[in-house]
């Protein structure tokens, strides 16, 4: 049996560039404001606390293992929304603190085990 292809209908490398830079604009856009309604200083609340749960990590991490430490250990600066915890990884690179190593399964069943970035410390 063969199966014919319309390539009219295959979305062209230049079509899918476009459609993941417009992808993560939307993500960049729905992480800055979940950020904005976690509160004007939640980031500047939770980098310190990062930075010392940072500095005893000895393993591979993703950013998710540092939001259940907060949710159990400091419960009061989790973000209202879920998607604040996304800015971390992009002010942490910034400030020269993490560097990617991969990728893992995600812990939270919330995500269906979706792929996960992890880090390193720098």
């Amino acid at each position: 049996m063969t199966t014919t292809i319309d390539i009219s209908k295959v979305p062209s490398k230049a079509m899918l560039k476009e459609l993941s830079s417009r992808g993560r604009q939307k993500g960049e856009e729905g992480i800055a404001l979940a950020v904005a309604a976690a509160g004007d200083c939640w980031l500047d609340n939770i980098l310190p606390v990062f930075h010392d749960w940072l500095m005893v990590r000895t393993e591979a991490f993703a950013i998710e293992d540092f939001r259940i430490y907060v949710e159990h250990h400091r419960p009061e600066l989790c973000p209202v929304s879920n998607k604040a915890w996304g800015v971390l990884p992009s002010a942490a690179k910034s400030r020269g603190w993490i560097t990617r190593f991969g990728s893992r399964p995600a812990f939270s069943q919330k995500t269906h085990g979706h792929p996960v970035a992890v880090y390193e410390r720098a």
